[in-house]
């Protein structure tokens, strides 16, 4: 049992209850590499879910960078848990380009404002300006 590891679960946001709890028993089972071995029997009969429910959430884990595994002939697959590493680092870079993005936009967005209120304000003043000069 690895307690970096399963304190690095505790601390993940932005995952269904569902694959914390499958990362919950494989950082129970690592190494301190992060690696462990638990069939899919095992993670079934700790976390009673179904077959097909803990395949598709350790998919989905996998596709989000939470962890990569091996397969080896007839055993159980080698999970390496891999939270701060490969794809999640991507979806990161992601989404800080898309607030940084976001801010660029909202300042543009602000500036077009602020330059379109300076315009109805000078015709403000010019309308004011043609009304008097038509009641002297």
């Amino acid at each position: 049992m690895s307690v970096k590891h399963i304190t690095e679960v505790v601390q993940l946001e932005g995952i269904t209850p569902t694959q914390k709890l499958i990362l919950f028993i494989i950082a129970n089972y690592s190494d301190e590499f992060g690696q462990a071995y638990p069939s899919h029997g095992r993670i079934m009969k700790i976390s009673c879910l179904s077959r097909s429910a803990v395949i598709k959430n350790l998919n989905k884990l996998k596709e989000d960078g939470y962890i990569d595994w091996e397969n080896r002939n007839d055993t159980s697959n080698l999970y390496t848990l891999t939270f701060n590493r490969g794809v999640s680092q991507k979806h990161r870079g992601v989404s800080q380009r898309y607030t940084i993005l976001k801010l660029i936009l909202n300042k543009y967005i602000f500036f077009l404002i602020k330059k379109f209120l300076r315009s109805i304000r000078r015709n403000v003043i010019k309308g004011f300006s043609l009304i008097q000069r038509t009641h002297t």
